[in-house]
């Protein structure tokens, strides 16, 4: 088995090189990301439906209301245990704009680089490989994939796990607890990787008090949310998202025994062959997490949780799903650079060359950088245009039911519905809930050339003798209630 050598001291005076070149990949990487980002959302080119739902409920908390999303049709602390959104109301009070929360993702994801080098220098790796594997993170597709889906309160488990396990390593272990306790704040799953971290932490670091802690306060904190919690909050007091699982079983205990009890059935959706590219895309990227395998099997819970689920975008790397095996996958990546240092020199230069040339790679190949892969980052300025001009005319307050790329852009307001809700249910609350009052509705705002399947309900609201067309620009129109 191999064994993550002692962690070594160093000095930031020695690091002076790789540390201006980090800080100049991590700079380049915000500006770069940070302005796509922006542009996007901007240009009505955001995914906006999951957005939005947060950018409604920052903005109701920041103003001391009801966090109830009517984009989603649930409480906001329904939907998932992101309690973390609270430390970050202070910053809608400064500037109250979706805009706040891509750049959060940014930062967030951005602040892995400088923890990923500190972690591979204090487990014993020379500067170059570190610096190597910092930048591989940065290029990582996983990465740059969760910049453009928008924002998920995921993100801040990043840097909070892998700055955690930095000071755990460095024999700061309560500080590094502390980071895992607000990181548990972040969704109820967080404790599926929080505690086969700990084990590992406690059985193979050694470091038993701090690791047990951990296994503790995660399974604490997914029963509380799982159990307590979120089915207190639920509409209709049970818990919400066990669809995606209901083919091992009914309810949470359900699931569970339905992993043991069709074995054929879990085998085929963990090794089937889009399971090993997903697995295969988390991990060659960044090839030196391969050499440290006991750290990767602390996925392994989660991994189960993405794989057996029915959602395809829990099984799609590039959705914030993905986020906690990430983490997993550079703890490993730190731990093999360390490893690789005390090897000979030949390996240690096969290891930064291989890590360089898998790094460039997988991104080139599958991440959304703006040379390769364009479409990822493309905007309609014309239809940007058309939808800012129907935007423009909409009175702040007025209840309104839009087109999902014009959402965010109209969410800070009490009455936001995502067409054709609340006029027919499209994914709104559960089913004892819906559908609101459509009376309530005084703006509507279309899209004519997208959405086949919504094109009939576009077609009965524009022949409805309650509304008026006030705007149209191209496939976009705007129409409100008359009287």
């Amino acid at each position: 088995m191999i064994q993550a050598p002692p962690a070594a001291t160093w000095s930031v005076r020695r690091e002076s090189t790789p540390l201006v070149v980090l800080g100049l990949a991590t700079g380049s990487f915000m500006v770069l990301f940070g302005y796509l980002s922006i542009r996007n959302v901007q240009s009505f080119a955001q995914h906006a439906f999951d957005l939005a739902i947060f950018d409604q409920g920052m903005w109701l908390l920041s103003r001391f209301q009801d966090p109830f999303s009517t984009i989603i049709g649930l409480p906001l602390f329904a939907d998932h245990s992101s309690y973390i959104l609270v430390l970050l109301v202070p910053l809608y009070w400064l500037w109250a704009d979706p805009r706040v929360l891509v750049l959060v993702t940014v930062a967030a994801l951005a602040a892995g680089a400088p923890i990923t080098y500190a972690l591979c220098r204090t487990l014993g790796a020379a500067r170059v490989l570190s610096l190597v594997t910092a930048l591989a993170y940065l290029l990582h597709p996983v990465a740059t994939w969760n910049i453009w889906e928008g924002f998920h309160p995921e993100v801040l488990v990043i840097p909070l796990l892998l700055a955690a396990f930095l000071l755990i390593v460095r024999d700061r272990p309560w500080w590094g607890l502390a980071l895992v306790l607000i990181s548990l704040l972040a969704k109820e799953d967080v404790g599926l990787v929080v505690v086969p971290l700990g084990i590992y932490i406690a059985w193979v670091l050694g470091k038993r008090k701090v690791g047990i802690a951990m296994m503790v306060a995660g399974t604490a904190a997914f029963v509380f949310n799982v159990m307590v919690l979120l089915p207190a909050l639920s509409t209709t007091g049970e818990l919400i998202h066990t669809e995606r699982y209901t083919h091992l079983g009914d309810g949470v205990f359900g699931i569970v025994a339905g992993i043991f009890t069709q074995p054929s059935l879990v085998a085929g959706e963990l090794f089937g062959e889009s399971a090993l590219l997903y697995m295969a895309i988390l991990v060659l990227p960044l090839p030196l997490s391969l050499l440290a395998p006991r750290l990767l099997l602390t996925g392994v819970p989660f991994l189960m949780v993405n794989l057996l689920s029915n959602s395809p975008f829990q099984n799609d790397f590039r959705y914030h799903y993905t986020y906690y095996l990430f983490v997993v996958v550079v703890l490993a990546a730190a731990t093999g650079a360390g490893w690789v240092a005390g090897r000979p020199q030949r390996q240690r230069l096969a290891g930064a060359t291989l890590t360089v040339v898998m790094a460039v790679a997988w991104h080139l190949a599958l991440g959304p950088n703006p040379v390769t892969n364009t479409d990822a980052w493309g905007v309609d300025a014309v239809l940007s245009e058309q939808f800012g001009g129907a935007v423009a005319l909409v009175p702040a307050g007025d209840t309104i039911s839009a087109w999902e790329s014009s959402v965010l852009s109209l969410s800070h307001r009490h009455g936001i519905y995502l067409f054709p809700n609340p006029f027919r249910d499209l994914s709104y609350g559960t089913a004892s809930d819906f559908p609101p009052d459509p009376a309530v509705v005084q703006w509507v705002l279309v899209r004519l050339d997208q959405h086949p399947a919504l094109q009939p309900d576009v077609a009965e609201v524009l022949a409805s003798p309650d509304f008026e067309t006030v705007y149209q620009a191209g496939p976009v129109i705007l129409l409100r209630r008359r009287g």
